[in-house]
């Protein structure tokens, strides 16, 4: 079966336009990919640096102390990441690492990383607020 001439380029290829033009909106498409690409990255990371800074090391608080709230667990959390910038983002990109491992093994290696990943949650949370607040 012939294929229609008109379609052989591209699956986008209307009649009557050109070559110049749907090259244009080629192009144009192709840089508000981009655009949109690097804005949702943006916005993720923003995103997962928020529920890093208030969830790192506030569920074993929690699990520890039984008179604590939510939302004071969370603003002391917030406050150890600021308190230790470096530290803090190098176990959320510790953090990263283990769960990407997890997902490339097709979800095998998130029965190690996740049980790791709460076993330094708490580790990490021992050496940061404990001493501190008994």
């Amino acid at each position: 079966m012939a294929q229609d001439s008109r379609h052989e380029e591209s699956a986008f290829v209307w009649p009557g336009v050109n070559k110049l033009a749907l090259g244009a909106v080629r192009r144009w498409m192709a840089a508000a990919w981009r655009d949109f690409a690097a804005a949702y990255a943006v916005a993720g990371a923003g995103l997962a640096l928020f529920v890093f800074a208030t969830a790192a090391l506030s569920l074993p608080m929690l699990l520890d102390r039984r008179d604590m709230d939510t939302i004071s667990a969370a603003i002391v959390s917030f406050n150890a990441l600021r308190g230790n910038p470096a530290q803090m983002l190098a176990w959320a990109a510790t953090i990263v690492v283990l769960t990407a491992a997890g997902f490339a093994t097709m979800f095998v290696g998130l029965a190690i990383a996740l049980p790791l990943v709460g076993h330094m949650a708490w580790h990490a949370y021992r050496e940061t607020i404990a001493p501190y607040g008994r």
